[in-house]
């Protein structure tokens, strides 16, 4: 795109540029041209050839396809966790809405490695807020402890805001297990350690809740699900059990 302003942005580049997350730390760069135009790949980068009327928006002055025909030529280049947490990036994101999935899953039909991708599409929770939620959320599924809700809010028995959880398991009698995935390894900010504390303290300081905290790092390392699943057996927890309403997001006096 920077030697010739008439490419346009594919796969997952085109992802990039729409400002999905979730893709591996390296991607190769991917180009086509309009009409279908054939070029060679040369330089590291890959030129596709794809037929006329290829669905484009403007992004930053130059041209990129829409991201819903983005995700059909990435998708099948990419592992299952990459795939659902791009597909749960761009629901989260609103670049694509729900309805969207059926569109994708019909323009994956007969492509190479569609299969596999169409397999997962009924995995995709756009409420996820980063792709370290998303693998959490899929190595909880594999190990057959997928959470009862998500994103759930919290508040104290006055009726305060203390947070909204990522992932959750009801216990019954109103206690929950939650678990926090932090983005980031590193919280070196004060404030952000301060913040983290408080509503850490919050969650369990009436002695209902059990709260686990994970980096990505111990997602992908392999003990998180078994330490998951080892809290979940110790508290009696069963699938299917009837969650609590989800609370409205109430804002008591003199707080903000």
């Amino acid at each position: 795109m920077l030697t010739n302003r008439r490419a346009i942005a594919v796969g997952a580049c085109a992802l990039v540029l729409h400002g999905v997350k979730g893709l591996p730390r390296r991607i190769a760069p991917e180009a086509a041209f309009p009409g279908g135009g054939a070029r060679r790949s040369r330089d590291g980068i890959a030129f596709r050839q794809y037929g006329t009327g290829l669905e484009t928006v403007e992004v930053s002055g130059r041209e990129v396809v829409s991201v819903v025909l983005a995700l059909v030529q990435a998708l099948p280049t990419l592992t299952r966790d990459q795939a659902v947490a791009c597909l749960d990036s761009a629901l989260n994101q609103g670049l694509i809405r729900t309805e969207d999935l059926a569109r994708i899953r019909g323009q994956l039909v007969n492509r190479k490695g569609s299969l596999a991708v169409i397999a997962v599409l009924p995995l995709t929770d756009g409420r996820a807020e980063s792709p370290p939620e998303s693998h959490a959320r899929l190595r909880c599924h594999d190990a057959g402890i997928a959470p009862d809700d998500l994103q759930r809010d919290f508040f104290d028995a006055r009726g305060r805001f203390l947070g909204r959880a990522d992932l959750v398991w009801y216990l019954g009698d109103g206690r929950w297990l939650i678990v926090e995935i932090d983005s980031h390894e590193f919280h070196g900010a004060d404030r952000q350690v301060r913040r983290d504390a408080t509503r850490q303290n919050g969650l369990v300081g009436e002695g209902q809740n059990i709260v686990l905290r994970f980096f990505p790092g111990h997602v992908t390392g392999g003990h998180f699900a078994g330490e998951v699943a080892q809290i979940l057996r110790q508290e009696g927890w069963r699938p299917g059990r009837e969650l609590p309403p989800r609370p409205s997001r109430r804002r008591a006096a003199g707080t903000r």
